[in-house]
Parts: C-alpha cells; structure tokens; sequence
C-alpha cells in the first residue's frame, strides 16, 4: 500500500504595503548629495536694456507739380501804383487841401489845449483893437457874424473875453482881453510861429513873400 505524502502547507508572508509616493520622493531627497550653494558673486545680473533711440521721422518730399499745374498757377499781383491826385487845377480845391494841411500842422504844435485857429485871431485882433465892437471884429478877423457872436459868448464863458456896453452908445458891445486871455494869448503865439514856419517848409524862400501876395489877394486884403 502506498504511502501518504504529507502536504505541507507554507505560510506566505504578508506583501509589504507600498509607501506612497511623496514619502519616496521625500526620501530620495534626503538620500541624494546637496550641491553647494553658489556664491553671490557668481551670480550675475541681467545687464540692463540700453534705452532705444528713435530715428527722426524722414518727411517725405511733396509730389512735384506737374508742367500743367504750374502753368495754371497765377503770377503775382503787380504791385500797386499810388493814385493821381485830381482837381490839380482847381484852385479853390487846392486852398482847401492847403487849409487842412496848415489846420493839420496848427493842431501838432499848439495842441487841444491851446485856442482853434479862429479863437487865436478872435484874440490877436481884440488885442490890437482894445475895446473893439463885434461888428468891426467881423472885418477885423473875415468870421461871419453869427458865428463871432457865438465864439465871443463861448469865450466870455471860459474867461478869455469881456463884454460891456460902449459909454457914447448903448447899443454897442466894447469887447476887451481878460487877464487869463491874455496868458493864453501869449502861451499860444510862439506856438502858431512855428505852425506858421512848417506850413511854409515846402516853398523856397524866394517864394514865400509872392505865396502871402497871393494870398491876401485872395482874402479881399492887399496890406
């Protein structure tokens, strides 16, 4: 009879368990050389980025104008030519233009301040005429009647003049300088000379004594 073979049975032992992965990890780490820290010298920094410098912008040249165009194009404007004076033959023109001329002049050397031209011979001619009546200062200085009467109430106002009635007829005003009319009267005379002197500027001196010839013949009085 055959024998029994014994079966012997054999304890496996438990598989380890598998350590997880970080713990690996960790101890890989642990397990591996550490490299020396560099140096701080060694270490180099980043140079740094030089400022880029912008290239001028190049302006492109205009297009050239065609022949055509350039023909098309208008020529410049002639210059001006002054304009003639007219009336050059009118005496009554001239003597206007004249006046405003010597009414310019008076303006720039006795001033706003000083006396109008009618106001200074309204002056002059009381001044030679002490006591002068408004009628004989009509022919005295050429102003019409209406106007002298109202430059002599104008001037009464402002002090220059008096009026009073003549003793030998009542119906007559004797017209007389103030003291202030007389300073105005001599601050303005140096002035109106030198008026006078530039109105006259233009003519030659041998003409001078016929233009003030020609002149009083003109006003109705050859003094």
């Amino acid at each position: 009879m055959a024998k029994a073979t014994k079966v012997t049975k054999t304890t496996r032992k438990p598989a380890a368990k598998k350590a997880p992965a970080r713990k690996k990890a960790a101890t890989a780490a642990k397990a591996a050389p550490r490299k020396p820290a560099a140096s701080k010298a060694a270490v180099k920094k980043p140079a740094a980025k030089k400022p880029a410098v912008k290239k001028p912008a190049v302006k492109k040249a205009a297009p050239a104008k065609s022949a055509a165009v350039q023909r098309a194009a208008p020529s410049a404007a002639p210059a001006k030519t002054a304009p003639q004076p007219v009336l050059t033959d009118s005496p009554g023109h001239l003597l206007r233009r004249a006046e405003q001329r010597a009414m310019n002049i008076y303006m720039q050397e006795v001033g706003s301040g000083g006396p109008t031209p009618r106001q200074f011979v309204v002056l002059t001619a009381v001044a030679a005429n002490e006591g002068i009546s408004q009628t004989d200062l009509v022919a005295a200085t050429g102003i019409d009647r209406s106007t002298l009467a109202d430059m002599i109430s104008r001037m009464i106002k402002n002090g220059h003049l008096s009026r009073n009635r003549t003793k030998d007829d009542q119906r007559v005003n004797a017209v007389k300088l103030t003291a202030a009319g007389r300073r105005v009267l001599k601050a303005a005379e140096p002035k109106v000379k030198a008026a006078e002197k530039r109105v006259i500027e233009p003519l030659p001196a041998s003409k001078r004594a016929a233009l003030l010839d020609a002149l009083r013949a003109l006003a109705g009085r050859d003094e």
